[in-house]
């Protein structure tokens, strides 16, 4: 109630002084009328109704919720996303994707690096996979100059993640090879041999996470996962890094990488429940060393499984239209808008600013 107070009368204090030196005529009459006005109530009531209303408002991020309606988004898409050639005519090769089942849900993303130069184009990545025998593919390239390019529609399932590679299934506990089925591939188009992520590829990169995160419900936080979780006891070419994709996730050493803070804090600025998982989490830092933490519980899992261990999705493939792959992409770019804003929070902000000159 004291500092409430206070605040009020050093808001008419510094309201008054400000009128008055704008209208000097007016300065006596305000010193003699304005003890007497109800404005300080007034502006104690208002103090109070913000404030509940904020402390409100940041309750409601720690609660489990659905995304928000795309309607709901505010300002312009944060995203482009261009469509490779090979998905838009038909011609993508049956090697790079199969139909998703329908009873598993979109619940994971899955980070790579392409460990090519990046001076090749990003569509030219897009051919390399094209009918290529490694059968590896990935829904999303994303360049140095933040281009994103759709390669695989989110429909449908891509090979990101070797057909031999394992990972706990959540609802049943079961080590299952086909990860796949459930993520979605993201593949930062550089070389950390000799290059490093650049900043508006690893912004790019969050913004379209959080677009995905506004569009597909079932996403978990908790299953944003690095490369390294693909592993072999065998070892050799099939298991990866754990720090992979290296520079963006982890360091060399298995250390969490200040890039994941910037790709997690720009998906957060996208998405509402990325937003609230991190002010759960205390810091984008706690958050970033969870998803470090369980892309090594997934590595463990895989490590003890042969390499030539597989099995048959026995999917069917169904080539996508290009109607189907353009609502798609519209959906995610929609998606890509700034997350809404609770109005007291905002309200209370701008007096805030005025009240400090601002």
């Amino acid at each position: 109630m004291g500092k409430l107070h206070r605040f009020s009368s050093k808001f008419s204090s510094k309201f008054s002084s400000k009128l008055s030196t704008q209208n000097p005529l007016i300065k006596n009459a305000l010193a003699k009328l304005w003890p007497r006005l109800p404005w300080r109530r007034l502006i104690w009531a208002i103090a109070l109704a913000i404030t509940s209303l904020s402390f409100i408002a940041l309750i409601s991020r720690d609660t489990v919720g659905s995304p928000p309606a795309l309607s709901q988004l505010t300002g312009s898409p944060t995203i482009r996303i261009d469509v490779s050639p090979y998905v838009l005519n038909g011609t993508l090769s049956t090697r790079d994707y199969e139909d998703r089942p329908t009873n598993i849900p979109i619940d994971t993303i899955v980070l790579h690096h392409t460990a090519l130069n990046r001076s090749m184009p990003v569509g030219n990545v897009a051919r390399s996979w094209q009918n290529s025998n490694a059968e590896v593919s990935a829904h999303f390239v994303i360049g140095a100059q933040g281009e994103i390019l759709m390669t695989v529609p989110v429909a449908k399932t891509a090979f990101h993640i070797l057909k031999q590679a394992a990972y706990r299934d959540p609802d049943t506990g079961v080590p299952v090879n086909w990860i796949n089925i459930r993520a979605i591939g993201f593949e930062f188009h550089y070389d950390p041999r000799r290059e490093r992520p650049t900043r508006q590829q690893i912004i790019a990169g969050g913004r379209l996470m959080g677009a995905l995160f506004n569009v597909y419900p079932e996403l978990d936080v908790d299953r944003i996962i690095g490369h390294g979780v693909q592993a072999f006891s065998n070892g050799g070419r099939a298991s990866r890094s754990l720090s992979e994709p290296t520079y963006l996730f982890l360091n060399p050493n298995g250390t969490v990488h200040p890039n994941l803070y910037t790709l997690l804090t720009a998906a957060a600025e996208v998405s509402p429940e990325i937003d609230r998982v991190i002010a759960k989490a205390g810091s984008v830092q706690q958050l970033a060393s969870r998803v470090r933490q369980n892309t090594v519980a997934g590595k463990q899992t895989t490590l003890g499984l042969d390499a030539r261990w597989t099995r048959p999705s026995g999917m069917p493939i169904t080539a996508p239209t290009r109607e189907e792959v353009l609502e798609e992409v519209n959906q995610i770019i929609e998606g890509s808008r700034s997350q809404p804003t609770s109005s007291a929070q905002d309200l209370l902000t701008g007096i805030i600013r005025r009240f400090n000159g601002g």
